[in-house]
């Protein structure tokens, strides 16, 4: 069993000074001790309602500090919550619900709600959680008398799954609070710290914003949803909360780069930057640090299914010769291995799939309110390769691997030589009706011509894209990761009404 301040809805205990301040947004802010009380008085409304072990709560994850308020409430009920991104469209809301099992939703009062799933809905309010529907009548109050373990689930996040159907990542106690001290021992996050949480709450990127910053003591500002997708709105935030810690997508900290020059002078305060969840193009990666010199720059490797287990941090400005970075070595306790189709380890060098085994693999996936436990070591589906220095090495997902007219191709490679192109910003490539088709976003006018005689330059003439899309900017889902099924559905309609395509 872990101790009671090791549960992760147990860390703000510890804080040192309740009197700090926990958490701000644009409207509000409460300290350490505020939260707490919060935190149990909605926790004490659960279990007045039947809601306690073993029990999951969906929580409708707008962006305030109320909804971290309703997330260490309901784990201190003894349940676990389940993130609804206010963002889903009804009909995916409702399979999240029904999947999940959950009989209590929080939300805030919105006009016109559907009640209508649930047995019991709440309102959230700023003085605690009002009742705003109970279809089934009041489950008899329950108490905490149940020794809680370290491997009780903490949360549930929706990831996209293959097959098209959402998949329940169901993660404990114990693997958030192993990723949470490891994180903030190993960025140095402590009381004097602000943390910019700009992803939203069903995205993994925020149990480090949320679960970390509570173990350090630090203060963790909660930036509207307009503000990841603003260069100007993320650097004003930046600067006039005194910023000091921001973990975001790539894509995010790309955008900064049209403020050239600018970023360093908004960016005084900021000490460390922390990406995951793609690529970041090298070159961008390049500008970046150069611009920001005294940022120490962090790359966390990890799919939702095992939070990060492995990090690279970057020595500084990258020289101009280096041509991609490593994920790193283990991290969270994780112990990674490499192996080939038949489970034998490879060979330092050789391309393997990457499994991941430790106490951050989640417990399973939830499907139809069953936790359909994990096969251990867990594989990741990500390719990579050990270099003699011990540094891992990513070389895409299987599921990029594609063939096209016999030949197979790895995706992320043809989007690593576009990227390398002077006048591209950011690209994807996706097979459309088995030919590759690659869409690009330029800063400055070029041709298709142009693109594919650069890519034919690197690349045989069967990665090659045949069709070239130049549009505005990638479609990307609410974590601001690329959409590559709304590539592949926009890439298969007539170029006329899907892109303006410059042609040769």
């Amino acid at each position: 069993m872990m101790r009671a301040r090791s549960r992760v809805d147990r860390l703000i205990d510890a804080v040192a000074d309740p009197a700090s301040v926990a958490l701000s947004d644009h409207a509000a802010s409460a300290t350490y001790e505020e939260l707490v009380r919060e935190a149990e008085a909605l926790a004490a409304t659960l279990r007045q309602h039947g809601v306690g072990h073993g029990n999951r709560v969906a929580i409708r994850t707008e962006k305030s500090i109320g909804t971290i308020g309703a997330m260490l409430g309901v784990l201190r009920s003894g349940a676990c919550y389940v993130t609804v991104s206010p963002s889903n469209p009804p009909q995916r809301r409702d399979f999240l619900v029904r999947d999940s099992g959950a009989k209590v939703f929080l939300m805030p009062n919105v006009n016109g709600a559907d009640l209508s799933p649930f047995d019991c809905t709440m309102f959230l309010t700023k003085t605690g959680a009002t009742i705003a529907h109970a279809g089934g009548g009041n489950a008899p109050m329950t108490e905490l008398s149940r020794i809680r373990s370290d491997e009780d689930p903490a949360y549930v996040l929706y990831t996209s799954g293959s097959t098209g159907r959402p998949k329940g990542v169901v993660m404990s106690h114990r693997g958030a609070f192993t990723f949470s001290r490891w994180a903030a021992q190993r960025v140095g996050l402590g009381p004097g710290d602000s943390v910019l949480n700009v992803t939203t709450f069903d995205f993994d990127l925020s149990i480090f914003d949320i679960f970390a910053t509570q173990l350090a003591g630090a203060r963790l500002y909660v930036a509207e949803d307009t503000v990841p997708r603003s260069p100007k709105k993320l650097l004003e935030t930046i600067k006039a909360q005194e910023i000091t810690v921001l973990y975001t997508v790539p894509w995010t900290l790309v955008m900064l780069l049209e403020s050239g020059e600018d970023v360093a002078r908004q960016c005084a305060s900021l000490r460390t930057v922390i990406f995951a969840g793609e690529v970041f193009p090298i070159d961008h990666l390049k500008r970046l640090t150069a611009l920001l010199p005294h940022v120490r720059f962090y790359n966390f490797y990890g799919p939702t299914e095992t939070n990060v287990c492995s990090c690279y941090a970057l020595p500084g400005s990258l020289p101009e010769e280096t041509t991609e970075i490593p994920i790193g070595r283990p991290a969270s306790e994780a112990q990674l291995s490499i192996l080939d189709e038949d489970g034998t380890p490879v060979a330092d060098g050789e391309i393997g799939e990457l499994y991941v085994d430790g106490p951050t693999v989640m417990n399973g996936y939830l499907n139809d309110n069953e936790i359909s436990l994990v096969t251990r070591p867990y594989g990741t589906g990500d390719l990579a390769f050990r270099r003699p220095d011990g540094e891992i090495m990513y070389r895409g997902r299987r599921d990029t691997q594609v063939k096209v007219r016999g030949h197979r191709i790895d995706l992320l490679e043809v989007e690593r030589v576009l990227d390398d192109h002077p006048a591209v910003r950011e690209c994807a490539v996706a097979v459309v009706s088995k030919a590759l088709h690659a869409f690009v976003c330029a800063d400055e006018e070029t041709s298709t011509l142009a693109i594919r005689q650069h890519a034919a330059g690197a690349l045989p003439a069967y990665m090659v894209p045949t069709s070239v899309h130049f549009i505005a900017s990638l479609p990307r889902q609410d974590n601001l990761k690329i959409n590559r099924k709304a590539l592949e559905i926009l890439g298969s309609r007539p170029v006329k009404t899907a892109f303006a395509d410059r042609r040769e």
